[in-house]
């Protein structure tokens, strides 16, 4: 007897709300085991066989797997037991951030460690703005939301260079991190957005070209019209 369609829809959004809250879990515990290890978020397959999750840091992984792999080890059993899965059926797998300038997570959690350590905002900041545009990013967007200055929280936007907010290619180029720092003052949090670089092997930037961008070719010789 096949299932009815109303029920078919219901389980597939059930599966993905399931889906993302195991992922906000995760995240925010890897959050906070590997925030001194440079934690850049992760990537989670649900449906590969064993659960795949990938992990981004900015230290060598040597660090961060630890002596004979034993932090990763338990790292993993403690996951599989949140998850009620056996050990063998989830796989962490770690990844070194080879353009640390062009990752959103690094670039927030260098703010928020430059302000826990009294540094003005708007020169913490530019730090990570300039340190993104050497490394050729097109565009970042900083916000800054809290108690920065006096009793009344606000939100502070910094804009340098090209983002685009909707469409495919927002999707493609431009990449999200998020953090927050407790200070004596309140909580404040850092929304960075970074508009990645075309790459064409694709490895600090996607290899798809902008529907706009327009190529202009040099002409042959044939072709250059004679007055």
């Amino acid at each position: 007897m096949p299932i009815p369609k109303s029920t078919q829809t219901d389980s597939t959004v059930n599966r993905f709300i399931k889906n993302g809250l195991i992922y906000a879990e995760l995240n925010e515990y890897f959050t906070k085991e590997f925030y001194a290890d440079g934690y850049a978020g992760c990537e989670i397959f649900h449906n590969s066989i064993p659960m795949r999750i990938y992990l981004k840091v900015s230290k060598p992984t040597a660090e961060v797997i630890g002596t004979n792999k034993c932090r990763i080890k338990q790292v993993r059993s403690l996951i599989a037991k949140r998850l009620g899965m056996a050990d063998n059926d989830v796989d962490i797998l770690v990844e070194m951030i080879k353009k640390k300038g062009l990752c959103p997570f690094t670039q927030a959690v260098n703010i928020a460690q430059r302000l826990l350590v009294n540094a003005s905002v708007r020169r913490a900041v530019y730090s990570s703005i300039r340190a993104a545009k050497e490394e050729g990013a097109q565009g970042i967007e900083v916000i800054v939301s809290g108690k920065t200055k006096g009793q009344r929280a606000r939100s502070t936007k910094f804009i340098d260079g090209l983002m685009i907010h909707s469409g495919q290619p927002a999707k493609d180029y431009v990449k999200t991190g998020f953090t927050a720092v407790e200070m004596r003052q309140g909580v404040i949090g850092i929304k960075v957005k970074i508009m990645l670089p075309y790459d064409p092997e694709g490895i600090i930037g996607p290899n798809k070209v902008m529907a706009d961008k327009v190529i202009v070719f040099e002409p042959k010789d044939s072709e250059v019209a004679t007055f």
